[in-house]
């Protein structure tokens, strides 16, 4: 995904990873960040433009991956 819809993304109220409700500006919903490993989520600090897109991807890849991962 490129910049441009992780921004979109990342704008909304939506969580992408399971269609929840989230917070505008924040990646995903609370239970679907607190599912990812901790390295994934202080990744997910970096800025637009500066390694923000490629964490929100391997993010969004890794939630997929691991669905019933509690």
């Amino acid at each position: 995904m490129d910049s441009e819809r992780a921004y979109e993304l990342l704008r909304g109220v939506e969580c992408p990873a399971c269609g929840g409700g989230k917070q505008v500006r924040q990646s995903f919903c609370r239970e679907c960040y607190f599912r990812l490993p901790r390295e994934m989520r202080n990744a997910l600090y970096r800025r637009l433009g500066a390694g923000y897109t490629q964490a929100f991807n391997r993010a969004l890849a890794w939630l997929a991956s691991n669905r019933h991962a509690a």
